[in-house]
């Protein structure tokens, strides 16, 4: 006599995606990795029979992807769909690796999903909101008031990179200070939105933007950036100062692949964190001056790889954003790419687009501290972020009062990173074209290497 297959094989066979979620709440890694009496476990089931909804949720919860069936396939392997393989493809660990230095850098650090990522009750739309600016300028450039480009090193953990670089940049537009945001805080309390089996395999922005709006986030002096502790929980001291710094509901706005919206938002002067499917040619905007060419036919063969980044301006005569990358200074035009207008507006390729407006603040009036030989001074006008008023009185001994005058960046000042973006009168020269013919350009120097 036949034994009888679980209930939750069952629910995940048979698309029943309200229970599939009910079981998952209490059920085990074991139980969800159990193989059935027909030889095949729930991920297995899901995937046959082309359920996208209820892979993604297997996978969430660390389903096992190398687990064969009886006739020796693996879930993956099992996959009707294409959108179905594109779901287990960004799963796996993805490097850009550089052949002349051995050197490599993470991709599939963002979680895509092909059929979209659903939105949270309280979620704000960026067509929802009325906006200060009716005519957009033809460039935008952000980077004067952004920090210093970071590297993400080995690590899958460019949301917490992209979100730690707004964060930063709303300090430093306010401030004129840069401070150092905990990018490891981000990105652990983002992956512990949906499971507490913490694993380096990357993470949602939007998971990252709710837990931004409970959590907050503390500055990286209190959760430094060590990569042997990708997988660790934050102090509770970590905690507390994080607190006071949460993110408004209202001011985490989500955006459409929109070419108008994206634009709006960048003229506004905020800029926004993106999910992007990247291709081997992205691997190339590290030698050829950061441009991103449009993924080829070639490209699509070997499929994508997700890879968060923040948006910092565009430019109307090349069609590109300027995108912050975290690869560090030596990546493209020193960490910054240029991304096509039909790239980025594609929402196949771009999903899962935040931008943050507003960090809730702890008192009415915020302080900043300026070292100045050795005395402080505290300015009035801005923020000494995330530092407790006890902590100063305990570890300055003296400290006063200055008038300040307040900041007045200029959002619409092209700024001069390379020729190729220096101007919007700037001539095209031959050396800052690599974009326009991929002829130009070694495609044997970099390529991706899928770690299964």
């Amino acid at each position: 006599m036949c034994k009888q297959l679980s209930e939750f094989y069952l629910s995940c066979r048979n698309n029943n995606i309200e229970k599939v979620k009910e079981y998952l709440i209490t059920i085990t890694e074991k139980e969800i990795n159990h193989l059935e009496p027909n030889g095949s476990t729930a991920l297995h089931a899901a995937s046959y029979n082309g359920h996208g909804d209820i892979v993604r949720l297997l996978l969430d919860k660390e389903a096992s992807t190398t687990l064969k069936n009886r006739y020796g396939y693996t879930a993956e392997q099992e996959a009707r769909t294409d959108t179905i393989k594109e779901l287990f493809q960004q799963r796996k660990k993805a490097f850009i690796v550089n052949k002349k230095t051995g050197q490599k850098y993470p991709l599939n650090g963002v979680k895509l999903d092909p059929n979209g990522v659903n939105d949270a009750p309280n979620t704000i739309k960026f067509g929802s909101i009325q906006h200060s600016i009716v005519q957009l300028p033809p460039i935008v450039d952000l980077r004067r008031d952004c920090t210093t480009v970071e590297n993400q090193e080995q690590i899958n953990s460019c949301v917490g990179n992209a979100l730690a670089g707004a964060y930063e940049y709303l300090i430093k537009k306010e401030t004129g200070k840069q401070v150092d945001i905990s990018r490891l805080f981000i990105y652990f309390n983002a992956r512990e939105l949906r499971s507490q089996q913490i694993r380096d395999e990357g993470c949602y922005i939007s998971d990252a933007i709710q837990t931004l709006k409970r959590t907050g986030v503390c500055k990286e002096y209190f959760w430094p950036y060590n990569i042997a502790n990708v997988n660790t929980k934050p102090s509770s001291h970590a905690y507390k100062e994080a607190s006071p710094y949460t993110v408004y509901d209202r001011e985490g706005i989500r955006l459409e692949a929109n070419l108008q919206q994206m634009k709006q938002s960048l003229a506004e002067g905020y800029p926004f964190a993106f999910g992007l499917m990247t291709y081997d040619s992205f691997a190339q905007s590290s030698h050829n001056g950061g441009h991103v060419l449009m993924p080829s036919q070639m490209d699509k063969q070997r499929g994508p790889a997700g890879h968060c980044m923040l948006a910092v301006g565009y430019n109307d005569m090349h069609k590109k954003f300027i995108v912050r990358n975290s690869y560090g200074t030596q990546w493209g035009d020193k960490g910054y790419l240029y991304i096509p207008y039909e790239y980025m507006s594609n929402p196949y390729y771009n999903q899962d687009i935040w931008s943050i407006r507003k960090i809730a603040q702890r008192n009415s009036i915020q302080q900043q501290i300026e070292e100045t030989n050795d005395q402080q001074h505290v300015k009035d006008h801005s923020w000494f972020w995330n530092l407790d008023d006890n902590w100063i009185k305990n570890n300055f001994q003296q400290f006063y009062y200055v008038q300040s005058a307040s900041c007045t960046p200029q959002h619409f000042q092209p700024f001069n990173h390379s020729p190729f973006f220096g101007s919007a009168n700037t001539a095209l020269k031959c050396k800052d074209q690599a974009q326009a013919s991929e002829t130009d350009i070694d495609d044997e120097d970099c390529y991706i290497e899928w770690v299964k």
